[in-house]
């Protein structure tokens, strides 16, 4: 089995590109992305791509009283966003790490600018309106997904070889476009009828059961890698199908998962492959994970707001 650089080049994320990773230095990088996990459901916290994310059960939505004592959604404040302060735009932080000759950058493209669209508020400057798009469950806003067998760098050296090669998932690019959301960062709410705002209490409860199981086995699934990978695929597989009745975005995102581990597949000749392969499957989790649970968030308001407005008209109604 050739060893790369970085551990297959996952290690190289962390460090400039030729750089030489150590031991200690390795032990860092395990320490800073098992952090990344943690730290995702934390409240405004920064995930791997550098951008915070507002916590889904923080959501609010703004509500008022009609003429008639019927609670009504009021229109959407998308307020400022935390990490772009309005502008929409932020600096890269996914090639940060890298050295200055880098040439590949997923995100930015090495731009001398180095800005990319904030992945916080998708570009908008302030909070998108949860009851009509959110983060891509796939991507979770990035527009592509991160190779972890090169780290995004898209480079890799081989053994004692002296010169860089592309990386065999990637091809270079560092990344892959997220198919899910095809580059658009954001994908549709829970497809209720007439709409998620509107729905009814019956549907609601039923939107919100299927979405508390399909949350219960993300929450179960720790993914490996390994041997056990392609079982680990068909599980996520799994779980992506049994949300789909209630979440169309999922049909793409099943697919998007199938291809994206096609890919690193092609770092099963690398030392450290087990570890590209379940950070891959953990990147998806967690931004499946996000989707859903902000989604939960809303379902819960949109059903408080139903319920208070049966127990209103019945209370009228026994006047």
């Amino acid at each position: 089995m050739p060893a790369a650089v970085a551990v297959g080049g996952l290690m190289q994320f962390g460090y400039p590109v030729g750089s030489e990773v150590t031991v200690e230095s390795n032990a860092r990088f395990i320490v800073w992305i098992g952090l990344f996990f943690i730290l995702l459901g934390a409240s405004a916290v920064p995930a791997q791509d550098g951008f915070r994310r507002f916590s889904p059960d923080r959501f609010e939505r703004k509500t008022e009283k009609d003429d008639q004592g019927m609670i009504q959604w009021a229109e959407h404040d998308a307020g400022r966003c935390p990490t772009c302060t309005g502008k929409g735009k932020a600096t890269c932080i996914v090639c940060e790490r890298f050295g200055d000759d880098a040439k590949t950058c997923p995100d930015c493209e090495r731009k001398k600018s180095r800005e990319v669209t904030c992945r916080t508020c998708l570009g908008t400057g302030g909070m998108p309106d949860p009851l009509e798009k959110v983060q891509c469950p796939t991507c979770l806003g990035g527009g592509f997904l991160l190779c972890t067998i090169c780290g995004g760098g898209g480079r890799l050296k081989v053994d004692k070889a002296k010169r860089w090669s592309d990386c065999p998932g990637c091809r270079g690019k560092g990344g892959y476009e997220c198919g899910t959301c095809d580059g658009e960062r954001h994908v549709g709410v829970a497809a209720l009828k007439p709409s998620l705002a509107e729905a009814d209490i019956k549907k609601l409860k039923k939107a919100l059961a299927t979405t508390d199981k399909v949350l219960a086995g993300l929450k179960a699934f720790t993914p490996g890698g390994g041997a056990k990978v392609r079982k680990e695929v068909k599980a996520l597989s799994k779980l992506m199908k049994d949300a789909q009745g209630v979440y169309p975005a999922f049909k793409s995102a099943q697919k998007d998962l199938k291809n994206y581990m096609s890919k690193i597949y092609a770092g099963s000749n690398f030392m450290g492959y087990e570890q590209q392969q379940a950070q891959a499957l953990q990147l998806v989790k967690a931004s499946c994970e996000y989707y859903l649970q902000i989604q939960k968030r809303m379902i819960e308001l949109a059903l408080k707001r139903q319920e208070a407005n049966a127990a209103a008209e019945a209370a009228q109604k026994g006047k």
